[in-house]
């Protein structure tokens, strides 16, 4: 516990040497972060350095058949598309513009981005919409 509660406090330090978490998330190294975590663990699982019981060791030699649910993609995804369609026809279309451009403003200030995001989240504003928003603030953009 000793060994965690120092790895914990040299993080803690770093983040506050950025200016906070939330200068830690807009910088991108709590991102990078978690993908450097992930990354490790996955090559110690590989190496046989971590031991997960079913995945590499002690697997079954021979396993019965599952059954598994494949779903209809191309259904589901049209049914979302008609669903966003219809969901965004139901809104007022530029009261959400609004709401996203003052999450775009407040996302490179230090202020709580809480208060804007419910507030275009109350007008149906998607959480897509208000993530592109905060992405689009910090000048990262992502490819559909």
């Amino acid at each position: 516990t000793d060994e965690l509660e120092r790895r914990m406090e040299e993080m803690i330090s770093k983040i506050d040497k950025m200016g906070g978490i939330v200068e830690a998330v807009r910088k991108g190294w709590v991102e990078d972060e978690i993908n450097r975590a992930r990354t490790a663990r996955l090559r110690k699982i590989n190496e046989g350095e971590e031991i997960i019981v079913g995945v590499n060791m002690y697997q079954e030699e021979a396993e019965e058949d599952i059954d598994i649910f494949y779903p209809d993609e191309e259904r589901w995804e049209e049914e979302r598309i008609a669903y966003l369609r219809r969901f965004r026809e139901n809104r007022d279309n530029e009261e959400v513009r609004k709401r996203l451009e003052v999450i775009k403003e407040k996302m490179i200030t230090k202020e709580n981005m809480i208060p804007y995001i419910m507030d275009a989240v109350v007008h149906k504003a998607t959480m897509g919409e208000i993530h592109d928003a905060m992405r689009e603030a910090i000048g990262f953009k992502f490819e559909y």
